[in-house]
């Protein structure tokens, strides 16, 4: 069976620890995304929003599913992610507080 495999954009390395522990928990393997060039055999990817290249990544995300977040105050970025193709927009204290529950979402 096909370990399914999460593109992550952040820049944040504490986001970055506990997507990865979180993801790895729920059956995804992960790789780092560092700008809009995507990685071939991505089944999803995870956007900060506060990172300088996120809209451009997600709206080169439209082959696979896009989950972005960013601080719960910055409604205007989130609106915009959504915008722009993001499938799935979340304040990231919500995907923090789910995240194996979302992680497993994506698989679905």
């Amino acid at each position: 069976m096909r370990v399914p495999v999460a593109g992550l954009l952040t820049r944040n390395l504490m986001d970055r620890s506990k997507l990865e522990a979180g993801l790895k928990a729920s059956g995804w393997k992960t790789v780092t995304i560092s700008g809009p060039q995507l990685s071939d055999g991505l089944d999803t990817l995870l956007v900060d929003l506060e990172h300088p290249s996120a809209m451009k990544v997600i709206r080169s995300a439209t082959a696979i599913r896009c989950l972005a977040y960013g601080p719960h105050v910055d409604r205007k970025n989130l609106q915009k992610a959504q915008e722009a193709g993001a499938d799935l927009t979340l304040p990231r204290s919500k995907l923090f507080g789910n995240l194996e529950a979302i992680a497993t979402q994506l698989l679905e």
